[in-house]
C-alpha cells in the first residue's frame, strides 16, 4: 500500500461512506466488529480518538474519511461508529454528497446510566445523565408536539434511528441498518457477497455474547431490567434523576418507545 498523503488521496466516486452516531455504552464496540465481519466494508470505533492519543492532535473530520478512505482502499465502504458529530456530519455530506450516510444508535436511558455507573464508579452516573440528557438537544419541551420523530426519523437530524435492544437482539434489525448505510446494497457494495452469509453469521456469534438491551450490575453480572436497575440505584440518585431529567429528552426517550413511567 502507498504511502498516505492526504493532498495525494485518489477518491473512488463509486465508494459509499457512513457513520453511526452513538452515546457510550451503546454497543459501538459490538456493533464496529458486525460491520467489520464484512469483507467489503472497512470500519474503527472512534478512531479518530484513538489516533488523537499516537499523533498527539485532533484531526479534523474530512482529514480523517481521507484516511479511512486511504486505509480502506479495497473496501466498498468505510466509516466510523460513534466517532462523529451530528455537526460534522453536514461536512461530510458536502465532501461525499449522496455517497454518505449516517444513522443514530440509541439505548434505554436507565440502563445507559446504570452501564455508565458500573464502568466509572465515581463519575458514571453523572456522565450518563449528560449522555441522556443531550438526545434532545437543546430542543424546548413544546417543539415535541409537533412531530419530531415520525417513522424512527430525527426531523432535526434527518436520519433513522436505531435501538441498541434491538440492533443486539433482532437481525431484522441489523439488515435493516445495514440496508440503509449500504443503499440497499445496490450502490458500490459487492452484491456477489451475501451480507446474510457473513454479517449474519457474525451477528448470530455476536448475540450469544452480549445479551440485548441488558446490563451486567455488580460481581455476579446478574442481568436487571431498566425498572429494576433504577430500584438498585440509590436514593439520592434516583431523586437526582427525576430533578435533572430534562423533560425534552424524556419526550424523545418515550417517543422512541422506552418506558419511563416508573421514573
Amino acid at each position: 500500500m502507498p504511502r498516505y498523503n492526504p493532498s495525494n488521496s485518489l477518491h473512488n466516486p463509486e465508494k459509499l461512506f457512513f457513520a453511526v452516531l452513538t452515546g457510550g455504552r451503546t454497543a459501538s464496540h459490538w456493533l464496529t466488529q458486525m460491520l467489520s465481519a464484512h469483507p467489503k466494508i472497512f470500519a474503527l470505533q472512534n478512531g479518530r480518538n484513538q489516533l488523537k492519543r499516537h499523533l498527539g492532535k485532533a484531526m479534523g473530520i474530512t482529514e480523517y474519511y481521507d484516511l479511512l478512505d486511504h486505509l480502506g482502499t479495497s473496501f466498498d465502504m468505510a466509516g466510523d461508529v460513534h466517532g462523529v458529530s451530528l455537526a460534522e456530519t453536514s461536512h461530510l455530506k458536502n465532501k461525499y454528497g449522496s455517497n454518505f450516510r449516517y444513522a443514530f444508535m440509541t439505548r434505554d436511558p436507565i440502563t445507559r446510566i446504570t452501564s455508565m455507573k458500573y464502568m466509572y464508579p465515581q463519575e458514571g452516573f453523572q456522565r450518563g445523565l449528560d449522555m441522556v440528557n443531550h438526545v434532545a438537544q437543546g430542543t424546548p419541551l413544546e417543539m415535541w408536539d409537533r412531530v419530531r420523530y415520525v417513522n424512527g426519523t430525527w426531523l432535526v437530524g434527518e436520519a433513522p434511528i436505531y435501538k441498541m435492544e434491538e440492533i443486539t437482539s433482532e437481525w431484522s434489525a441489523v439488515d435493516s441498518l445495514l440496508r440503509y448505510l449500504a443503499h440497499n446494497y445496490s450502490e458500490g457494495v459487492n452484491e456477489a457477497v451475501s451480507l446474510a452469509e457473513t454479517v449474519g453469521g457474525a451477528f448470530n456469534k455476536q448475540r450469544s455474547s452480549l445479551r440485548p438491551g441488558t446490563n451486567k450490575f455488580g460481581s455476579d453480572r446478574k442481568i436487571y431490567s431498566a425498572e429494576e436497575d433504577f430500584e438498585k440505584w440509590t436514593g439520592d440518585e434516583r431523586l437526582y434523576f427525576r430533578r435533572h431529567l430534562n423533560p425534552s429528552a424524556r419526550r424523545a426517550y418515550e417517543l422512541m418507545g422506552y418506558d419511563l413511567s416508573f421514573v
